[in-house]
């Protein structure tokens, strides 16, 4: 994840929208990808993503991928990297494993209300096979696999847009 926000450049906009069952994100709000931002990106995530203590105001009724994926279509991204091993839990409304018929519902109705379709790259790690079958068979019109490599990473939906 560093080597994805020291990659951005400055005319970069981004966030960090962290999630395991909760949902929070670095600033609810876009911010450039300059080198103190950068750096404030990284620090933050070192001391607040694995402590489970996510927060954000940005409204979303459920939470796990279903309520980043909502926090971070608020934001309005041309472009959205899911990293995750595809092992998408829940607490709230209905409890346990998300499938992804319903990641592909979700991200198709936040594309018709918010009026956008995200290119959505998925970087995986430590995927189940099922999974990996699963995600074969999504409908998302702008998603593309980009590896799934056997590392572990901190699940984050990493925003980007370009300033015009």
């Amino acid at each position: 994840l560093s080597a994805l926000i020291d990659g951005l450049n400055a005319n970069t906009q981004f966030a960090l929208v962290p999630f395991s069952r909760s949902v929070g994100s670095f600033r609810d709000y876009m911010i450039s990808g300059g080198a103190r931002n950068k750096r404030a990106a990284k620090a933050w995530i070192s001391e607040k993503v694995r402590t489970q203590q996510l927060m954000t105001q940005l409204p979303h009724d459920i939470d796990g991928i279903q309520g980043a994926l909502a926090v971070a279509f608020q934001m309005e991204p041309d472009v959205i990297f899911l990293i995750s091993d595809a092992d998408f839990q829940r607490n709230l409304v209905k409890a346990g494993d998300v499938p992804w018929d319903d990641v592909d519902r979700t991200l198709r109705g936040l594309s018709r209300e918010f009026g956008i379709e995200p290119r959505l790259h998925f970087i995986g790690f430590q995927v189940e096979e099922a999974d990996a079958e699963a995600m074969n068979h999504h409908h998302y019109p702008k998603m593309e696999m980009l590896q799934l490599v056997h590392k572990p990473v901190v699940m984050e939906l990493v925003l980007d847009h370009q300033v015009r």
